[in-house]
């Protein structure tokens, strides 16, 4: 469980929630509603729970063993450059208080983000036509070998990239691919649609979407 109410994922750490809800991990995130964030959505777009609360400033993180609170956001400049501190509570009566501060009092003033707008975007992608930046003469440079010009979606992360079966991966998610460059390595993204799917290196499109595209 994330409480965090500013969020500006890293990508080390998209990759470890990718693999821990790949693992089945159930993952629930708790953010400040006045701060739209395109993290929460990812998380949304992979599986997690996400719920928005007002005025939130809390910032906790928890898992079945123990809890942690700290001053730290899930913010990339303050992983790197910020002075933060932590606390971590293994079991005990302070770990219960933090946990029902959590479960009956954030989650019950909370409110539960839904898919559908996330969904909406996706479906605007599809039907969108693929605009390639023009070059000097105002002509469009001609896409890459294999792509059909369509809008495709990492299958890690969801981000937007050229469609090219033999290429799921944007840049980052590709050179952590690339580690271990196993092709059946279980993601959870359609490259084609980007709705969630079991995918891989080598089969990177849902059944839908492969069917429809032979």
């Amino acid at each position: 469980m994330l409480v965090s109410p500013y969020n500006r994922f890293w990508q080390h750490l998209r990759n470890e929630l990718t693999l821990a809800l790949q693992r089945r991990v159930p993952i629930t995130a708790i953010y400040r509603d006045d701060e739209p964030s395109e993290d929460m959505e990812w998380l949304l777009g992979m599986g997690a729970t996400v719920i928005s609360v007002d005025r939130l400033h809390a910032k906790l993180f928890l898992n079945e063993s123990y809890v942690i609170l700290t001053s730290m956001n899930l913010v990339e400049t303050s992983s790197k450059n910020s002075r933060e501190i932590a606390i971590r509570v293994d079991g005990g009566p302070n770990s219960v208080a933090v946990r029902d501060y959590v479960h009956k009092q954030l989650i019950p003033l909370g409110r539960r983000v839904e898919l559908q707008p996330l969904r909406s975007k996706v479906a605007d992608a599809r039907t969108q036509p693929d605009r390639s930046r023009p070059n000097a003469k105002g002509i469009s440079a001609p896409a890459r070998s294999g792509s059909t010009g369509l809008g495709g979606r990492c299958i890690r992360c969801k981000g937007s990239i050229p469609f090219d079966p033999a290429k799921p991966y944007c840049s980052e998610c590709y050179g952590f691919w690339s580690q271990t460059q196993d092709r059946a390595f279980i993601e959870l993204c359609c490259h084609r649609c980007g709705q969630n799917a079991t995918t891989s290196f080598a089969r990177p499109q849902c059944e839908e979407c492969y069917s429809a595209n032979r």
